[in-house]
């Protein structure tokens, strides 16, 4: 059996694993001088919309939607470790 400290140690890393590939598939996306053209207030809104696209482009890489799916899984699993370890120590004797 996993302990807490390990099954959310896997969350944080499969967390990480997602969020480094979403943010190379952003920067894939947009260029230092796109951003650089688009910061002023009036293209903002043209920025967060290319944002949200290439985020919807990178979910449709397998890698990113494996990573989220194992994003999940260890999330379920450390709540189940969670709740198991607590039930434990609320038991008498526990």
């Amino acid at each position: 059996m996993t302990d807490t400290r390990t099954a959310w140690g896997e969350v944080g890393d499969n967390l990480s694993a997602l969020l480094l590939k979403l943010k190379l598939h952003a920067e894939e996306e947009l260029s230092d001088d796109d951003v650089r053209e688009k910061c002023g207030l009036d293209r903002v809104t043209a920025v967060l919309e290319e944002t949200a696209e290439a985020m919807s482009d990178a979910y449709e890489d397998e890698a990113v939607r494996a990573d989220a799916r194992e994003v999940a899984r260890s999330f379920v699993a450390a709540v189940d470790t969670t709740f198991r370890e607590a039930q434990t120590r609320m038991r008498p004797g526990g």
